[in-house]
Formats: C-alpha cells, sequence, structure tokens
C-alpha cells in the first residue's frame, strides 16, 4: 500500500503519522527532557541548509537541541541527517548545540554510530493502543 493511499485520522482515529508525533512533542517537549522549552522563532519544520530540521527546542542553559523524529526504526543516515542539522544550528547560533533522535526503535548500525557522538542521544516514543467494548 502507498502512502497516497493511506488515510490520515487524527489521535482519535488510531492512526499516527509523523506531524502527528511531531506535534505532540513540540507541546510536551518537558516529557523529552525536563528542562526543554520553545525557542523564540520558528520551531518545527525550521530550514537550514541541510534541510528542513524536524523540532528544535532549548534547554535551560540555553543551548540549542535539534531533534530528528522518525516512525517505526530509524537506520544509520537518520544520524548524518541530524549531525548536518546541529552544524548548521551551531554556525547560527555558536552554542553548544544537542541533537535527539526519537523512534521507535534504532538500527544496530546507528546505535552503535551514535555511541561515539557524545552530543548526541536517542530516545524512543511509544504509542499505547488500547481497546474499549462500546455495546
Amino acid at each position: 500500500m502507498s502512502n497516497q493511499t493511506i488515510q490520515r485520522e487524527n489521535c482519535s482515529g488510531h492512526i499516527y503519522f509523523e506531524e502527528d508525533i511531531e506535534e505532540y512533542l513540540v507541546d510536551n517537549l518537558t516529557k523529552l527532557q525536563e528542562d526543554l522549552e520553545e525557542p523564540p522563532g520558528k520551531t518545527r519544520q525550521r530550514r537550514v541548509d541541510a534541510g528542513i530540521l524536524d523540532v528544535i527546542a532549548q534547554d535551560s542553559k540555553g543551548r540549542k537541541v535539534v531533534i530528528e523524529l522518525k516512525l517505526g526504526k530509524a537506520k544509520r543516515d537518520a544520524l548524518g541527517q541530524l549531525l548536518s542539522y546541529m552544524h548548521d544550528i551551531d554556525r547560527k547560533y555558536h552554542n553548544d548545540t544537542l541533537g535527539v533522535i526519537v523512534a521507535e526503535d534504532f538500527s544496530k548500525k546507528l546505535q552503535k554510530a551514535a555511541s561515539y557522538c557524545d552530543k548526541v542521544r536517542l530516545d524512543t516514543y511509544q504509542i499505547d493502543i488500547g481497546f474499549k467494548r462500546f455495546c
């Protein structure tokens, strides 16, 4: 089934897309990290030289935190994408930019590569779907 044939539904419709998770993340940054907040300017889908980053936040020390969101299992190329975005943000703001890849799971190759990046961490998201008898 191609992506074009999937019907998008909101959270009450039980189908989740990256935009839905991204919106939830921005509205709940402190669930990802207690001291995160929205920085001034555009928080979601910000264009930088390397492309369009998903989310940018700021921690209590004023450091920018670039968040790359992936549906399902993130692969090693997500790290290169994140590092490119971090480089662009670091160049612009001249601060100690950090990065987070948020996904449901991570490939072994990504886990190995990310373990060598002290400014990057990997966080998982969880979506719980329950069932309730209607009638």
